[in-house]
């Protein structure tokens, strides 16, 4: 009996605060709703720009025909939409575009923002890669080798390692550091019918022309190539 007493006047206490404090009971509840709308449509809009941007992107690469988008249009869409999808892949491109336009600073400065601006972007190893190009494009050779090396040593499992290595292997070989230089080539031929594969026979046969004592020793390499270097 006490308990009901005590229970119908705690409710009687919760009403009368209702009572008292309805206005901002209610300006509570409009505030819960209008920012429930608000998340609602920013999700909306969101949606709406990635696929606004995707478009642009798609008609920019198609107004560029075999030539591509200018570098300067790619730039501007990924201001536009900075932190979509497209706007990743068109700084990437813009950053591909300045290097054939010739503007090489341009484009290492592209490469760098989209590593620092995307960094868990699929396409990170890409970036630095062409970092790495920018580099040696420069003739900034301690710096590109470094730059090579970082993407052969960390990205081992992507597809920029193998261009990594063979501009690797070509500095190597440029600086007089012969067995280092070899060594990325050999590794290169286990994929002959490769363009990059094809260069480094090409390439370890001069050396080894030039240089016999380089030749491999009788082992025989796992996975060796086939006939890399003329039996002379």
């Amino acid at each position: 009996m006490d308990s009901e007493i005590a229970s119908t006047g705690q409710m009687y206490s919760l009403l009368g605060w209702i009572d008292k404090n309805r206005r901002q009971i209610v300006s509570g509840a409009v505030i819960v709703v209008v920012a429930g709308v608000l998340i609602g449509f920013l999700n909306w809009r969101s949606k709406e720009r990635r696929i606004e941007a995707g478009e642009k992107l798609s008609a920019l690469m198609a107004e560029g025909g075999r030539d591509g988008a200018k570098s300067d249009a790619l730039l501007k869409l990924a201001n536009d939409y900075a932190g979509t999808e497209a706007a990743a892949r068109a700084l990437l491109m813009s950053a591909g575009q300045s290097f054939a336009e010739g503007k090489v600073a341009d484009a290492q400065a592209a490469f760098e923002r989209f590593m620092h601006d995307y960094d868990s972007n699929p396409l990170f190893a890409q970036a630095k890669l062409g970092i790495a190009v920018c580099l040696d494009a420069q003739g900034k050779t301690a710096e590109a080798t470094a730059a090579f090396k970082e993407v052969v040593d960390r990205f081992p499992n992507e597809n920029t390692v193998t261009p990594a290595k063979f501009n690797l292997a070509a500095l190597y070989e440029a600086a007089g550091k012969t067995e280092l230089a070899r060594d990325l080539y050999l590794d290169l031929t286990r994929d002959p019918q490769s363009t990059f594969g094809s260069e480094s026979i090409a390439r370890l046969t001069a050396m080894f022309q030039k240089n016999p004592s380089l030749r491999p020793g009788t082992a025989a390499p796992s996975n060796p190539a086939p006939a890399v270097v003329p039996a002379s």
